[in-house]
């Protein structure tokens, strides 16, 4: 479908930017202290990469959502992307990966559109029940 293929694209795009140069640095303590990133303050760094407004939302949420502690994220938003960030876990930047993947597959869906083929109420040749 010609139509999903931008909106696959630039997540992909997107995902891409955010792993470039990534750190294996572990340092750092879980309990950096302010509470987790919000999903405004981690749009704010995730390059857009082409999405609209709501598919942006979608990746930026997927990663609030996900398994990245909040020190990794916090590290995230504070280096500007994923690539920026230092002290970010093995485990934290898997869990970036997977939360790049899930950002895709709801930007895809939010890009999708609104109409979709549903199966048809009645059969040919009959009459619908009412």
């Amino acid at each position: 479908m010609p139509t999903l293929r931008h909106p696959l694209l630039a997540g992909l795009f997107a995902a891409a930017l955010l792993f470039a140069g990534c750190s294996d640095d572990d340092g750092g303590s879980e309990d950096g202290g302010g509470g987790r990133p919000t999903v405004e303050e981690v749009a704010a760094v995730l390059p857009a990469g082409g999405l609209d407004e709501t598919a942006h939302e979608c990746l930026a949420r997927a990663f609030v959502d996900s398994d990245i502690s909040d020190e990794g994220l916090k590290a995230i938003v504070d280096g500007g992307g994923l690539a920026g960030a230092r002290g970010v876990s093995a485990a934290d930047q898997a869990a970036a990966q997977d939360a790049a993947a899930e950002g895709v597959r709801c930007s895809v869906a939010a890009n999708l559109p609104s109409t979709t083929t549903t199966a048809p109420t009645t059969v040919p040749g009959t009459t619908a029940a009412g």
